[in-house]
């Protein structure tokens, strides 16, 4: 028994690092509760728990559905008057609260906030019509959105998978984009595989402290995150199926297409991916692109460096000049 486990452990695990071939599928299934929800109680108690702590975010100025081919994407605004529009996507297995409140109001101090949360994601509002929504239908579903929404030029930023999502709609609509303000190093190296295992074993456990463990890895070693994001951590895990998306490393004729000035804030104690890989990568392939390496940040960036993330990415929008 205990080799079999470890034998499956292990395919699941290549097939999370090989970066998934579910999107060759076409979107077909219909979608049901019980396809993204593990137990029949477990699309109210991640409703209850988004309501409780959204409760104490600044309440936006809109909060709406916008209907699509795809289904229903929950949008949220936070507005101010004639400031530029900024579009934010947030990480996989997660919605709007993975900007953190800190960073969404900084970043509302000189931006109107356009906050997507991504469709078929079962942790958000975003309704599908098919489940899962393939990674590769993403871009497709992002580009009706904005149309839907009357925007034809945006600036963009995202974090971690929707990161990824960003690279992927600039790189096929460079036509639509401004700007690129992007968060970590989702699609500029491979997940790491020994990182990879190490998560899959401490979430296979599936003790308390085990998922602590594993909550933690996704910080910087010094950085004490709040219980709530930590129960948040848990009650998604417990209640949710985990799509396997995780991201490819783009390809240097993919990235070339890119030609919007870009910069790329990467936490130096980054868990997923090889950071200098990345920004050797990011470097080579993206012309008009800049780097930032900060020290004592991991993977949610945004929220252990809100202050400095926000400065850098005000101060890349107010930059008339290229960057090369």
């Amino acid at each position: 028994m205990r080799v079999y486990l470890v034998a499956t452990c292990l395919t699941i695990t290549m097939i999370l690092i090989s970066g998934c071939q579910i999107d060759k599928k076409t979107d077909n299934t219909p979608f049901a509760l019980d396809q993204m929800y593990r137990h029949s109680a477990s699309y109210q108690i991640m409703m209850d728990i988004y309501n409780h702590q959204f409760s104490t975010w600044p309440r936006p100025s809109k909060n709406y559905f916008v209907p699509g081919s795809f289904g229903r994407t929950h949008i949220l605004e936070w507005n101010k008057e004639n400031a530029d529009t900024l579009v934010l996507l947030h990480g996989a297995m997660g919605n709007v609260m993975l900007w953190g409140e800190d960073c969404i109001k900084q970043l509302n101090k000189t931006f109107h906030l356009i906050a997507i949360e991504t469709i078929g994601d079962n942790v958000g509002l975003s309704e599908p019509k098919y489940w899962p929504i393939k990674r590769d239908s993403l871009k497709i579903w992002f580009l009706e959105l904005l149309d839907s929404m009357n925007i034809y030029k945006v600036n963009l930023s995202g974090f971690s998978f929707g990161e990824w999502i960003a690279l992927d709609f600039a790189s096929n609509h460079p036509e639509r984009v401004n700007k690129l303000m992007l968060i970590g190093a989702s699609g500029f190296a491979t997940p790491k595989k020994s990182f990879m295992l190490k998560m899959l074993y401490l979430t296979l456990q599936n003790s308390d402290k085990s998922l602590r463990k594993a909550f933690s890895l996704l910080h910087n070693p010094k950085y004490q995150p709040k219980e709530d994001n930590f129960v948040y951590f848990k009650t998604v895990f417990h209640n949710c199926r985990q799509v396997p998306q995780y991201p490819r490393r783009f390809r240097p004729e993919e990235l070339k297409k890119i030609v919007v000035p870009t910069v790329v804030i990467i936490g130096k104690d980054e868990c997923f991916f090889n950071v200098n890989k990345a920004e050797k990568w990011i470097k080579q392939n993206i012309k008009n692109s800049m780097v930032i390496m900060l020290e004592g940040a991991g993977h949610f960036i945004q929220i252990e460096r809100p202050a400095t993330v926000c400065s850098i990415i005000d101060n890349f929008n107010n930059q008339k000049k290229p960057l090369q």
